[in-house]
């Protein structure tokens, strides 16, 4: 049986050589504060979070209970990590959480006219485009990974259709349709071997996932 732990061990290694942190999330006092946000991810609380050029995980005893969520957590944050990097903390975050960051105006009805508080129907479950693109890549490693491990399936589960559509990552994309399709279309590609040029660290996540099924 593969070792599950020592391809997590691995992967770290190559998030580390791309520039990347990780860090316990006892470590970082300021994440209390952060489960106000109506419309923050689980993954800010229950699993591995990233900020910046920062991966968060619970804990080292979390990663080593859990070994398997542990390193496809860590491979799906390496593909947000490429976002990141491409458009900059600066104005990834803030068209990560596009259109609830614009209820962040509503402090202008303090000064300005009253009208500006209408900013805080911004905080509604709308449609968040860039969150689910970024989501849907994520969720691409994902089945990517279930594939190199012999998992090999077209349609896509009903939790990772969840993702999208449940409040885990608050209705980021109410529509099931157009999620299945665009899910199932991955898993098409990656069964064809034609992801690699569109999913960030595919190479290193494979080759981690192969050399740990030799060394078994």
């Amino acid at each position: 049986m593969m070792n599950q732990h020592r391809v997590f061990v691995r992967l770290s290694a190559s998030a580390e050589k791309a520039g990347l942190r990780l860090v316990a999330k006892h470590d970082a006092r300021w994440l209390c504060w952060a489960e106000s946000l109506p419309f923050a991810p689980s993954d800010l609380f229950d699993g591995m979070f990233l900020l910046g050029d920062t991966i968060y995980f619970p804990s080292p005893k979390w990663c080593r209970d859990n070994p398997e969520l542990a390193w496809k957590s860590l491979a799906a944050k390496m593909v947000v990590s490429e976002d990141v990097q491409a458009w900059t903390p600066y104005l990834f975050y803030p068209l990560y959480l596009f259109p609830q960051s614009l209820s962040l105006l509503a402090v202008l009805a303090l000064w300005k006219s009253p009208w500006w508080a209408l900013f805080l129907l911004a905080l509604l479950p709308w449609p968040a485009p860039f969150r689910k693109r970024v989501e849907m890549r994520a969720c691409a490693m994902l089945i990517a990974a279930d594939y190199w491990l012999g998992k090999e399936t077209v349609f896509p589960s009903l939790a990772m259709v969840q993702r999208f559509t449940g409040p885990s990552h608050y209705f980021m994309w109410p529509f099931k349709r157009q999620v299945r399709k665009e899910l199932t279309d991955w898993s098409l590609l990656i069964a064809r071997r034609k992801s690699f040029g569109k999913l960030p660290y595919a190479a290193e996540v494979k080759f981690a996932i192969r050399i740990e099924s030799v060394l078994r």
